[in-house]
């Protein structure tokens, strides 16, 4: 996990209930497979402002490729 990242309740009871760090799961559903915020949030059962705060403490809102370079 990024180290500006809080571990919190809602992300200790998401990394307990994967098995993977908050970083892994975001990077794979927002960065690779091009999620949206409400998709990761019902993925996750959590709501999309919450993932919205996660991926902006995480650095990755801006290391998505762009929409046609997306791999499904």
């Amino acid at each position: 996990m990024l180290p500006h990242m809080r571990k919190t309740f809602s992300v200790q009871a998401v990394e307990a209930r994967t098995g993977r760090t908050l970083e892994d799961i975001l990077r794979e559903l927002y960065v690779e497979r091009g999620y949206n915020h409400t998709e990761i949030g019902k993925a996750l059962g959590v709501s999309r402002e919450l993932v919205r705060q996660w991926i902006n403490e995480a650095g990755l809102r801006d290391q998505r490729p762009p929409a046609g370079e997306l791999v499904a």
